[in-house]
């Protein structure tokens, strides 16, 4: 049976956070292309009280999201061969190509959306995923 030990719950927490970091220089950095590809203007982008950008009720579900992405990572990881650095990255990759990566595809594929769009999104999410691999193993040993 499988039980979440301290250090898992330590790593899965520092995933919550390293994917907020990972978003904040990917988004940072493509920011402007992510806009222009997803439709976004500054206007679109603001909020009902008039204010620029993400509630903080995004970023909170992005967070638990984090979180609950992690939890499910370690348990793989762990019905994989246990925890290590290298698990951690191959079963991230894995998740990556057979969930993420396909899901984005085929969602952004329906609604028309610009391929670099579809490249800017799982890009984002395959750092992070390759992050929490990383971290969740190398607590997890």
């Amino acid at each position: 049976m499988f039980q979440l030990t301290v250090w898992m719950v330590v790593g899965i927490l520092l995933c919550g956070v390293a994917s907020a970091l990972v978003g904040m220089a990917w988004y940072g950095t493509l920011g402007k292309v992510w806009m222009e590809a997803a439709g976004l203007t500054d206007e679109r982008l603001r909020r009902p009280d008039g204010k620029q950008g993400a509630s903080p009720t995004l970023y909170l579900t992005s967070f638990v999201s984090s979180l609950v992405m992690a939890t499910i990572l370690t348990g793989i990881m762990h019905h994989s061969g246990g925890h290590s650095v290298r698990v951690g990255l191959i079963s991230a990759a894995l998740c990556w190509v057979g969930f993420v990566l396909t899901t984005t595809l085929v969602n952004n594929a329906f609604q028309m959306k610009p391929l670099k769009l579809t490249l800017i999104d799982a890009g984002y999410w395959l750092l992070v995923l390759l992050a929490m691999g990383a971290i969740l193993g190398f607590v997890g040993r």
